[in-house]
């Protein structure tokens, strides 16, 4: 993996907390998808970071969405929507640590029908 160029404020580190970035998978309006691998329980995960750019630095507005997003996700359990297992800040990164599902991105899926 090449770190960097993330918008989480410069280069994307090797590790956060205990868990291993591997690769970028995703990316969106308000984050960033790493696949991850959590080294404790000798599994892979999905870590989604919160975006730092400079528009959402100080928007405190933005940061408790995030973590509103991860309160929701950890109330709900069904085999259709990942599981949450951690959320956290390291420094100035806020991410959200989910279930890791390979495969194909649902994106096309969730285009309008012309």
């Amino acid at each position: 993996m090449q770190p960097g160029g993330t918008g989480l404020g410069g280069q994307m580190p090797m590790q956060i907390g205990k868990y291993e970035l591997r690769e970028e998978i995703g990316r969106g309006a308000c984050g960033v998808v790493y696949k991850g691998f959590d080294p404790f329980v000798q599994r892979e995960v999905a870590l989604k970071f919160s975006l730092h750019t400079p528009e959402l630095r100080n928007d405190t507005a933005h940061e408790r969405a995030f973590f509103a997003e991860a309160r929701a996700a950890g109330m709900l359990q069904h085999p259709h929507i990942v599981g949450l297992h951690d959320a956290g800040v390291e420094g100035e990164i806020s991410y959200i640590v989910m279930e890791y599902i390979d495969g194909a991105t649902l994106q096309p899926l969730c285009q309008a029908s012309a």
